[in-house]
């Protein structure tokens, strides 16, 4: 019983660092400076910004364009 526990508390805390890679989350971009775009996260607007390399984001972007983040991947919305 006691091992079944320690399974279960593993695989739960296995899970709450992986799922949330997978999730949904929305920006807006505040800052370009170069090869380097600012992004806030639109859900936690008090977070620091996040600084991305342009390189992973779609060409099209300028400031004020809302980003989403899903797969290890940004698209434009």
């Amino acid at each position: 019983m006691v091992l079944y526990g320690i399974i279960d508390m593993w695989f739960s805390s296995i899970t709450r660092k992986v799922l949330p890679m997978f999730e949904r989350i929305e920006y807006t971009v505040e800052r370009i400076d170069g090869d380097y775009a600012y992004l806030k996260n639109l859900e936690e607007p008090d977070e620091e910004m996040k600084c991305v390399a342009r390189a992973l984001l779609p060409e099209e972007i300028s400031e004020g364009s809302k980003l989403a983040y899903e797969m290890f991947q940004y698209s434009l919305i």
